[in-house]
């Protein structure tokens, strides 16, 4: 199985569960590859805001949370 995650509409990637145990696995290599920043993102998995263990069949979405100071 694998862990499925994206960023924005139709730009996602697929890693193997065993090489992506948790959200703090997800480095500036995947964020590069889904052309996604780091700064000020968020995990929402499953629906849900999380950041955590991850299982086989997670879908991750990386999301950038609103800037507080706009």
């Amino acid at each position: 199985m694998a862990i499925t995650i994206k960023a924005g509409c139709g730009n996602q990637i697929e890693r193997p569960a065993a090489s992506i145990q948790s959200t703090d696995d997800i480095g500036p290599a995947i964020f590069a590859a889904l052309g996604a920043s780091s700064d000020n993102s968020e995990f929402i998995v499953n629906g849900q805001p999380y950041e955590g263990p991850l299982s086989d069949g997670d879908v991750v979405t990386i999301r950038q949370r609103a800037n507080s100071k706009g």
